[in-house]
C-alpha cells in the first residue's frame, strides 16, 4: 500500500487520539496499537518503548494529514494518471459501478477469473477443519518454515471465510518437528466481540458486597496483589456470585488447604498467603471452584494488571477452562460464558459420576457374586466327602454287623459292648450324611449360575 493512501476510519480515529497525547498502553486498546503500527510505516506518528510502556507520537507529516485530509506525499491531480493508469477501453461516464471499483483497487483480480491459490487454500482449511471436527485435534508436520507459513495461511484462511464450527476455536502448539493442531471448545480469549454487543463498564455497588466475595476482600493474605488490581479481582468475583445466584446456584466459601500453609497460625497471621481467591458455586449437589487470579505476576509492564478467571480443567483438557484479559476483552465480559462452560462441565461430570457409581455397583455385584460361588462351591466340596465318609463308615457297619453275627451269645460283655458301638456308629453317620436330612445351603429365589 501507497504511503499517501487514505486512511480508513479507525487508523483516523488513532491519529487524532496521538496527536490528543490520549494513553493507548492499556490491555484495551491493543486493535488501536495495531492500526498505530500502520500510521507508523506510513510516517505519521512516531512508536517508542520506554520501561515496558508504549508510547506514540504525532509527527509533522501527521499533523498535515490532520490539517488538509491527506498525507503531504499525496500527487497532484495532475499526476494522478501517471500513478493510476487507466485503460482507454474504460470510459469513466460509461463505466458500470463494478468496473469503477475494481479500477479504484490496484491489482484486484476480475471476479470471474479463478483464482487457483485461493482455491487450494479453502480445500486445504476444509480438510484440515473436517479432521479437526472427528479427532478433535490433529499433528501436523513441520520440516521447513515453508512448512509452517503454509499452516498459518490455512488457519488464517479457515477463521477468515468462518470454517471454524461456530462455538470454537483453533490453537496450536509447536514441537521441535511437527504442531499439534487442536479445536478447542469456547471463545478465543483476544476473540473480537460482534458489533452488537456494546461493552460497557461494569458498575457495582461495593457496599452490597456478597458475604463469602466480603470476606475474601477483607481477607488482607488473600488476594495478595496491588490494589487496583485486587479491588477488580473483587469485582470480578462479585459477578460471579451475582450470575449463580441468578442461574439458581448456592455459593459456599472456600478455605485455604493446609498444602498451602507456610508455617504455624497466629494471632497476627493466619499461616498462608495466597495470591488467588476462590468461590465454590453448587451445582447437582457438588462444588466447583471458580478461581480469580493474576496471569503474569512477576511481570513489570502491562501485563501484571491482567487477571484471568479458572472454573475445573476439563479431563480432556482441550476445552476452554480459562478466561483471560486480552486486546479486545476483559474477563468481566466473559463470565456469563464461564458459568455457561461450567454448567456443561457439571452436566458431564454428573453424567461421569453415574456412570462410574453404575460400574460400582456391578463391581460390587461381581465381588459379592463371586463370594458366594466360592462359599458355594466350598459346602459342595464338604458334602461330597461327607456323603463319600459316611458310605465307607456304612460299610464299615455292615461289616462289623456280621462280625458280631457270627461272635458267641449276646450275653458276652463283649458282643454287647460291640454292638452298642454299633448303634453309635450307625447314629453319627446319619448326623454327617448330607443326604439324611437335605442339609442343603439356603439358596436365593433366582441364584447365579456358575461361570465356566
Amino acid at each position: 500500500m501507497r504511503r499517501w493512501a487514505p486512511l480508513n476510519d479507525l487508523q483516523l480515529r488513532v491519529l487524532r487520539l496521538v496527536a490528543a497525547c490520549a494513553d493507548l498502553s492499556g490491555p484495551a486498546q491493543g486493535s488501536m496499537r495495531t492500526s498505530a503500527a500502520a500510521l507508523r510505516s506510513r510516517g505519521l506518528i512516531v512508536i517508542t518503548r520506554q520501561a515496558g510502556r508504549w508510547n506514540a507520537t504525532i509527527t509533522e507529516a501527521g499533523k498535515f494529514y490532520l490539517e488538509h485530509g491527506h498525507h503531504p506525499e499525496y500527487p497532484a491531480p495532475d499526476r494522478l494518471d501517471s500513478v493510476h493508469p487507466r485503460s482507454t477501453a474504460h470510459d469513466p461516464e460509461q463505466a458500470t459501478p463494478a468496473m469503477v471499483e475494481r479500477d479504484s483497487i490496484p491489482g484486484a483480480p476480475d471476479p470471474d477469473t479463478p483464482v487457483p491459490v485461493s482455491r487450494q487454500r479453502r480445500q486445504a482449511a476444509e480438510a484440515l477443519m473436517t479432521q479437526l471436527k472427528q479427532h478433535r485435534s490433529v499433528t501436523v508436520p513441520i520440516a521447513t518454515s515453508a512448512d509452517i507459513d503454509l499452516l498459518r495461511k490455512v488457519l488464517d484462511f479457515a477463521r477468515r471465510h468462518q470454517l471454524v464450527p461456530p462455538g470454537h476455536h483453533v490453537v496450536t502448539a509447536r514441537t521441535a518437528d511437527s504442531a499439534r493442531v487442536s479445536l478447542v471448545t469456547g471463545t478465543h480469549p483476544n476473540a473480537r466481540l460482534p458489533p452488537s454487543s456494546e461493552q460497557s463498564e461494569t458498575r457495582i455497588d461495593v457496599r452490597s458486597l456478597h458475604s463469602i466475595v466480603e470476606a475474601l476482600r477483607d481477607d488482607s493474605y488473600r488476594l495478595m496483589m496491588p490494589p487496583p488490581i485486587r479491588d477488580r479481582a473483587v469485582l470480578i468475583l462479585q459477578l460471579v456470585a451475582i450470575e449463580a445466584r441468578r442461574r439458581g446456584y448456592s455459593l459456599h466459601g472456600v478455605s485455604v488447604e493446609e498444602r498451602h500453609y507456610i508455617h504455624h497460625p497466629t494471632a497476627e497471621r493466619p499461616g498462608y498467603a495466597r495470591r488467588e481467591g476462590q468461590i465454590g458455586i453448587e451445582i447437582n449437589n457438588v462444588v466447583y471452584l471458580a478461581t480469580i487470579r493474576q496471569r503474569s505476576p512477576e511481570a513489570t509492564d502491562s501485563r501484571s494488571e491482567r487477571l484471568s478467571l479458572e472454573m475445573p480443567q476439563w479431563p480432556d483438557r482441550d476445552r476452554q477452562y480459562r478466561w483471560a484479559d486480552g486486546t479486545t476483552r476483559r474477563v468481566e465480559f466473559a463470565v456469563s460464558e464461564a458459568l455457561d462452560t461450567l454448567e456443561i462441565f457439571a452436566n458431564e461430570d454428573q453424567q461421569h459420576r453415574a456412570a462410574q457409581e453404575h460400574h460400582e455397583q456391578q463391581q460390587r455385584a461381581a465381588t459379592k457374586s463371586a463370594a458366594t460361588e466360592r462359599r458355594l462351591a466350598g459346602q459342595l466340596m464338604s458334602d461330597l466327602d461327607d456323603w463319600t465318609l459316611a458310605n465307607q463308615l456304612r460299610s464299615y457297619c455292615a461289616a462289623l454287623e456280621d462280625r458280631i453275627d457270627q461272635a458267641l451269645p449276646d450275653s458276652d460283655p463283649t458282643v454287647s459292648n460291640a454292638r452298642r458301638w454299633l448303634a453309635w456308629s450307625r447314629a453319627y453317620i446319619d448326623q454327617i450324611d448330607p443326604l439324611t436330612s437335605l442339609r442343603t445351603p439356603a439358596m436365593s429365589a433366582s441364584p447365579h449360575m456358575p461361570r465356566l
